[in-house]
């Protein structure tokens, strides 16, 4: 028994027939912060860390990250502060244990 083949533009024309049938909309990205107290850390990079202190700018403000070896770049790649983490040497930010860190559910995002 032959395998069952399709070719290329068959496809492409089953694909179009199943996506007519849609009701696409396409939204812009939106690059909102987000501000409200949900928001439990936030490290920003827009300037070098003092004193190796990277300041919570989140609206509890309590968890100051702690940089360890790590170098603040003012661009890299298009992007505007960077940290930059060398794989040959052990380096980190660290954020000291909480409570209002201990949640079983939430997002880390960079």
């Amino acid at each position: 028994m032959k395998p069952n083949r399709i070719s290329a533009a068959a496809l492409l024309a089953q694909l179009v027939t199943a996506l007519a049938g849609l009701n696409l909309v396409f939204v812009s990205p939106v690059h909102a912060d987000v501000l409200d107290n949900s928001l439990i850390v936030r490290l920003n990079f827009d300037a070098a860390p003092m004193g190796d202190v990277i300041v919570d700018t989140s609206p509890a403000g309590g968890h100051p990250g702690t940089n360890n070896l790590a170098t603040w770049v003012a661009t890299e790649a298009g992007r505007q502060g960077v940290m930059k983490f060398d794989g040959l040497v052990p380096n980190q930010i660290t954020v000291a244990a909480a409570p209002a860190l201990n949640s079983p559910v939430g997002t880390i995002a960079f």
